[in-house]
């Protein structure tokens, strides 16, 4: 045991909170709203974290850093809530500097767009290109596209203190103006 915790070194640890997403993204095989689909706890994500802060500080390191995928982390807004809180709480009480992390697809409500940029330190927002390659790549429903909502989101989230980074996933439909899209 003390062997491995010298030997392992984490750069992070990621919690998998949902495969259910709100969007039906079509190069994605995590599928929308899926009853079959996988939750994580509220009390597995604080075992989880209680675990990585008593390796950390076991193994003298002196950095916790968090982050949380999905489908669509943000949909698990207890599991959330309670990870970000007990994250903070774990840091402090074991002297650890602490960094939170969520990728999204952006399609949450203002308030809790500000929570987020609140309490996170860095958001990957998914913006795949301009309105009509990013609505075609990321469909809320056959009949919406999610641009506007995702744009809405960042826009949120610059008024906060968290870094947002822009991720664009490429195919086929934004290959070619990738560099008309990195410079918008």
């Amino acid at each position: 045991s003390s062997w491995l915790k010298r030997s392992l070194h984490l750069i992070f640890l990621g919690l998998l909170l949902t495969r259910i997403c709100n969007f039906n993204c079509v190069y994605c095989d995590f599928e929308a709203g899926e009853e079959t689909a996988f939750d994580m706890s509220p009390a597995i994500s604080a075992d989880a974290l209680t675990w990585y802060a008593e390796f950390l500080k076991d193994s003298g390191h002196c950095h916790m850093e968090v982050h949380f995928f999905g489908g669509e982390p943000l949909i698990s807004r207890d599991v959330i809530e309670t990870a970000v809180h007990r994250s903070r709480l774990l840091a402090d009480s074991h002297g650890l500097s602490l960094h939170l992390e969520v990728s999204t697809n952006g399609i949450v409500d203002r308030d809790y767009a500000r929570f987020v940029g609140d309490y996170f330190h860095a958001v990957v927002l998914s913006l795949d290109g301009f309105q009509d390659i990013h609505d075609r790549h990321r469909p809320i429903n056959s009949s919406r596209g999610s641009f506007a909502s995702a744009r809405q989101t960042a826009s949120l989230l610059v008024q906060t203190p968290t870094e947002l980074c822009l991720r664009c996933c490429v195919s086929n439909l934004n290959i070619e103006c990738l560099e008309d899209i990195a410079t918008w």
